[in-house]
């Protein structure tokens, strides 16, 4: 028996006592073909950007494009809280255990960047964190490169933010 669900999709409806080999049915072959092909079309889980663990950083750079929000996800698989950080930017995020976050970026700007990856523990060595000094702008990538677990750079391409902001 055939049922037409739209001009696309053609349901096939067979009898469940005709069976194709010893406890397999035609009813369950169609079930399990009909679940691939679903499954197929299922949307991914957002992917982070960044993946930061015991060792650091999963990668040495990253590029984010022009079409792209001015923002990394960056997620943690160590068991302690991380931090990645840009120091020329004065920005920064930190991620608990088994989390994601989102390091927020100016959305105006563009260029080459480092970036570190450390635990908190660390990065509150190198003189970050909630108990940073007020009159302090930012932490110095050369106190942070030896405490970080590993680093690398960060490549914003040219975009066109800011003249869509004024143009608005």
């Amino acid at each position: 028996m055939w049922q037409r669900v739209s001009r696309s999709i053609l349901i096939v409806f067979e009898p469940a006592d005709l069976t194709i080999v010893r406890g397999i049915t035609m009813r369950s072959i169609c079930l399990f073909i009909l679940f691939i092909l679903l499954s197929a079309c299922a949307s991914p889980g957002t992917q982070p950007d960044l993946v930061i663990g015991p060792q650091g950083c999963n990668k040495g750079s990253l590029t984010l494009a022009p079409n792209q929000q001015p923002q990394l996800v960056v997620e943690n698989t160590s068991g302690e809280p991380m931090v990645v950080s840009l120091p020329n930017w004065n920005n920064e995020v930190t991620v608990a255990p088994g989390t994601r976050g989102i390091l927020n970026l100016e959305p105006y700007v563009w260029g080459e960047v480092d970036f570190y990856c450390m635990t908190e523990r660390n990065h509150t060595l190198a003189g970050g964190g909630p108990m940073q000094p007020g009159f302090v702008c930012g932490l110095d990538p050369y106190t942070v490169r030896p405490l970080a677990l590993s680093n690398g750079i960060l490549r914003v391409e040219k975009n066109d933010r800011l003249r869509a902001a004024l143009d608005g």
